[in-house]
């Protein structure tokens, strides 16, 4: 049986990226607005559909990383919703590992 009492690997990457503590990739911010680009926030959480797109991955792929706790999901009542600092996260710790392996 799995203990999830222990953090994981991806928990603590998730932790870290929530706190901030995570290099976030942003592109320079111009000195002044453009006022042909939306200023619409950008989501923080993602359907299941979403995070497969981001992640060019299939549905099932996605639920066996989030039963393997590499992905953290969110559920708010029962809609389940993926953090975008999880996938990012997630992310890094790939690039992390690949780096490693040479």
């Amino acid at each position: 049986m799995t203990d999830y009492s222990r953090p994981t690997p991806i928990g603590e990457a998730f932790a870290a990226a929530l706190r901030g503590t995570v290099a976030r990739r942003r592109s320079p911010q111009p000195p002044f607005p453009d006022p042909s680009i939306s200023s619409a926030p950008s989501p923080r959480l993602v359907d299941i559909t979403e995070a497969c797109e981001l992640l060019h991955c299939s549905r099932s792929l996605l639920y066996r990383l989030i039963v393997t706790r590499q992905i953290i999901p969110i559920k708010l009542g029962r809609l389940t919703r993926i953090p975008l600092a999880s996938i990012d996260a997630f992310i890094a710790l790939q690039i992390n590992a690949t780096l490693a392996g040479r």
